[in-house]
């Protein structure tokens, strides 16, 4: 949870002391989503992940760990850390991660949510954040444009369902829980707790204060691909951002689902029927103002 430097809108001004807004300067043009899917006319959800076989990869240290990341490559190396739920400096020695076994396989073929929502066809843009597999994906008139890895609230501070909305961005800022933390691609989705979407540790557990934590690559792309909140006369919101929907729960007394794609992918998907009837909930509010600010 962060707050923004001060400037020139004071959006919030009585919901959270010393808090205000510095408008984002013009964006770079978006770099494209990685091996996107062509559209397909079905007119029932393309399931997540399907029939994949992982292999498992042991983590060794030093030069062993040296040589593996070599040998990957960058985009393997990508899926590997997407794949289990963390980012490079959370490989640690003495771990065994998962990895598909066919290499031609892209990130959207091993997305953990559908890559096919007809439901949504008339919906420009939505996130989902799927708290039980810990994974997020970005959706473009149905169909799956991108999806990442997320670290959401630990036990004692969890991540609130419902629907929100991509409110206001900052490049960097610092955590209100503790002005040390440095929180790059910052996006605003609950104005009252301070909720968002930003860059930090992923360890491969939930490990936040609510917030939602994303790779670097994840955040800046979703920093740039989302829309914000349209304000007018410096308080009112004329016009809400890009749609949020956070569902689900993570057994915190259970073995993370991901640790078991060796043996059992299906775990860690989220498939069609749930997300089509966690859509279903919130379909009507999708476009319009309102939603958890």
């Amino acid at each position: 949870m962060s707050f923004a430097q001060s400037g020139a809108l004071a959006l919030w001004v009585g919901m959270i002391a010393g808090c205000g807004l510095r408008p984002a300067p013009a964006d770079p043009p978006l770099p494209p989503p990685p091996a996107a899917h062509p559209a397909n006319p079905a007119t029932t959800s393309a399931p997540a992940l399907g029939p994949v076989g992982f292999v498992p990869i042991p983590i060794g240290r030093g030069a062993s760990f040296r040589r593996l990341v070599g040998d990957l490559g960058p985009d393997r190396l990508t899926l590997l850390l997407k794949l289990n739920r963390i980012d490079l400096r959370h490989a640690r020695t003495g771990d065994t991660l998962a990895l598909p076994a066919d290499t031609t396989l892209g990130e959207l073929d091993l997305a953990p949510l559908p890559t096919r929502l007809p439901a949504l066809d008339s919906v420009p843009k939505l996130i989902v954040v799927a708290q039980r597999v810990q994974a997020f994906a970005a959706y473009e008139w149905g169909h799956l444009v991108y999806w990442g890895p997320t670290s959401r609230g630990k036990r004692a501070t969890p991540t609130p369902n419902g629907l929100f909305h991509t409110n206001w961005k900052a490049r960097k800022t610092r955590s209100t829980e503790n002005p040390a933390w440095i929180l790059p691609w910052y996006f605003n989705i609950e104005n009252e707790r301070g909720v968002s979407l930003h860059q930090y540790d992923l360890p491969g557990i939930p490990a936040s204060h609510a917030c939602i934590r994303l790779l670097g690559p994840d955040a800046e792309w979703l920093y740039r691909w989302a829309d914000q909140w349209r304000v007018e006369q410096g308080t009112i919101v004329a016009g809400s951002g890009t749609p949020v929907i956070i569902f689900g729960a993570y057994r915190f007394d259970a073995r993370p689902p991901w640790r078991g794609l060796v043996t059992g992918p299906d775990a860690a998907a989220v498939g069609p029927a749930e997300l089509d009837s966690v859509v279903a909930r919130h379909r009507r509010h999708l476009g319009e103002p309102g939603g958890n600010r």
